[in-house]
């Protein structure tokens, strides 16, 4: 058990007074110890961290003792905030969570440690009123954890296939930190598309331009912010984005695409992650970009959660009919990508306008845990520099 307080698990300073339990501590170095120890080759930590609670402030603390021990590594943090909870309507409740979130994100302003920061969630807007997803282009899902766990996650480990690679498209994590870190500008924002839309008969070449012709919705998994897949005045500084589940008999373009789109020999004979890495320019242009192609598909099968659409076959490719399916989809090709953009300056912005607003004194519980309100004023004072970063023209 980590929280050894009978009170409520609720703020950050909560969290940050649990790190200073020898019990709780020691329990903690030990594990992150034993899975290091564990490791021929470590790149570095990924971390999923509750960022609305008391695991804010706990999370903070291992992040720093991450940065002391393995100072070396590099750490992709992502803070989550959680789908509407039963008592979402209490608005005392509802910015402590946002109140905590903004704590957590902070702490990407601390040049201690080489690490990012990727706020993930499906609810779209923070404050009130709040705005959730309701749909994927092929899915329908509700906002219970069972289903918004399962996208967050199906995009998390997408992404991750770019450094855990065997191959020699591998890039290492500190080289995946480092590209979307560019001027100290350490939170950036995740897209999705989920399923990728692959039909049946598609080359990598005719999917990508299908989403080009057909403006086939990008889903953004970080409150606030449209990144440059979605919003075309999205000024993006750097991406690192991944495609999974596309058969390797499909990178090459068919004779049937190379006659119909004229293609020259230079594109219908283009390496997989250079279409890709085109694609993405195409969005972006003049922007640095990493894409990487890999045939390994997101596995569905249960206890993932069956919201798909009928015109989604049980492999995962997009189906003219909406005949129902007799079998579970069992995996799917999945699109996901990490992007440093000037839009993050929008979640930035109202984490700190939404917190500054508010009279610390009428919230004592806020200043349990041995945070003063002086800590707090720092914390949002790194934050308003942080957003800085993202209005400058380096």
């Amino acid at each position: 058990m980590v929280c050894s307080q009978p009170e409520p698990f609720d703020v950050f300073g909560v969290g940050l007074e649990e790190w200073k339990n020898k019990k709780v501590q020691a329990s903690l170095e030990d594990s992150i110890r034993y899975f290091v120890e564990e490791c021929e080759n470590m790149q570095g930590f990924q971390v999923l961290m509750d960022g609305h609670d008391g695991f804010a402030g706990l999370s903070t603390a291992v992040l720093d003792h991450l940065a002391d021990e393995y100072g070396s590594k590099s750490v992709l943090v992502y803070p989550l905030f959680p789908t509407p909870l039963p008592e979402s309507g209490d608005a005392k409740k509802d910015f402590f969570r946002l109140f905590n979130y903004a704590l957590s994100v902070a702490g990407s302003s601390d040049d201690h440690g080489h690490n990012a920061y990727v706020p993930l969630s499906t609810t779209s807007r923070l404050s009130r009123p709040k705005v959730y997803l309701d749909r994927l282009p092929y899915a329908r899902f509700q906002q219970i954890p069972y289903h918004t766990s399962a996208i967050l996650a199906g995009a998390v480990d997408s992404f991750s296939l770019v450094n855990r690679l065997s191959s020699p498209d591998f890039v290492h994590l500190r080289d995946v930190v480092d590209a979307i870190t560019v001027h100290h500008r350490k939170v950036a924002a995740m897209s999705t598309m989920l399923p990728f839309p692959l039909r049946d008969s598609d080359s990598l070449f005719s999917a990508l331009k299908a989403i080009d012709a057909e403006y086939l919705p990008v889903t953004s998994l970080t409150p606030h912010v449209k990144t440059p897949l979605i919003d075309s005045q999205n000024r993006c500084y750097s991406q690192v984005m991944s495609l999974r589940g596309v058969p390797r008999q499909r990178w090459q373009c068919t004779p049937e695409e190379i006659q119909s789109y004229r293609l020259s020999y230079e594109v219908a004979s283009m390496p997989a992650t250079q279409l890709f890495e085109n694609f993405m320019s195409s969005y972006c242009p003049n922007t640095f970009g990493i894409g990487r192609v890999t045939e390994f598909p997101l596995h569905t099968a249960v206890p993932y959660p069956q919201f798909f659409s009928d015109n989604i076959s049980e492999n995962g490719y997009v189906i003219g009919s909406k005949t129902p399916r007799i079998d579970d989809v069992k995996r799917l090709p999945v699109m996901a990508g990490i992007h440093s953009t000037d839009k993050v300056k929008d979640l930035l912005t109202e984490l700190t306008t939404v917190c500054q607003k508010q009279n610390l004194a009428k919230y004592p519980r806020l200043l349990d845990g041995g945070m003063e309100a002086e800590d707090y004023k720092e914390s949002f004072e790194r934050l308003v520099t942080l957003t800085e970063r993202y209005g400058d023209e380096k």
